[in-house]
């Protein structure tokens, strides 16, 4: 069984999106796999980014298929909303799922056009601090007046799901890997904060980024650049802590 939706202005690709699952495999260029792989397909002209969801977890695919949407299926709806937000994402063109014969969900896609980009956040982690302070100041009032003055809460605000690009000594901002995001009637200063925790672990671009964030919110510059050095800190040791006892029950069970 096959569940699906095209967006309008794309059904001339139905028969490929209808076919990705069979020719994903021998098909573009892979740009990212680990438990998930995405991958740049030129199709017909267009330039499409595929992105296929891993899903090994028996019990995942039992909640996906009964109790909540796919990752696809939230990817391609949440998309939508960002757009009618006036708030950046690559285009979504469709998401395809593919169930057993007994309704379990085994595989699903979502595909979107190409966003073309100069780089993402991550990379501007390394710029020299005159540039970096354009982008982060940049940055800090678009998460402040374009997301969460709208609601919108990136539960994955990490700087390789933001993607950049300069346009007449400006940077627009446009965000990927959108399923784990949620839109809320309002966003706290509390709530704010604690989304830019995983921006990045180094103090000096963390305090930049709330000291703008805080400008923007009309906020304690001050205040918000300590609280959000204190939620990093635990965020990073406590994730640091999750990974060591990973790596130690892998060797157990391995």
């Amino acid at each position: 069984m096959i569940k699906y939706d095209i967006s309008q202005g794309f059904e001339k690709y139905k028969n490929f999106i209808l076919r990705i699952k069979d020719v994903f495999a021998d098909v573009g260029e892979t740009i990212y796999r680990s438990r998930n792989e995405i991958k740049i397909i030129d199709h017909d002209g267009f330039k499409l980014c595929v992105k296929s969801f891993g899903n090994k977890n028996i019990i995942n695919r039992w909640i996906y298929s009964l109790l909540r949407p796919s990752k696809a299926k939230r990817s391609y709806f949440y998309a939508q909303r960002l757009l009618a937000k006036n708030i950046n994402t690559p285009q979504p063109v469709a998401y395809i799922e593919y169930y057993s014969n007994k309704g379990i969900l085994k595989k699903s896609f979502f595909i979107s056009g190409y966003f073309e980009y100069d780089f993402d956040l991550r990379q501007t982690l390394n710029f020299d601090f005159k540039r970096k302070l354009e982008v982060f100041s940049e940055f800090a009032v678009y998460i402040s007046d374009l997301l969460h003055k709208n609601g919108v809460f990136h539960k994955d605000l990490s700087p390789g799901n933001v993607l950049i690009r300069q346009k007449n000594n400006r940077y627009e901002f446009a965000l990927i890997d959108l399923n784990r995001i949620s839109f809320r009637k309002r966003i706290s200063l509390r709530k704010g904060i604690i989304n830019l925790k995983r921006i990045d672990s180094d103090a000096l671009n963390s305090s930049v980024i709330a000291y703008y964030y805080a400008l923007s919110r009309g906020a304690n510059p001050d205040n918000t650049v300590y609280k959000l050095l204190i939620r990093q800190l635990f965020f990073y040791f406590f994730r640091r802590k999750k990974q060591r006892l990973k790596k130690i029950v892998q060797k157990i069970y391995s």
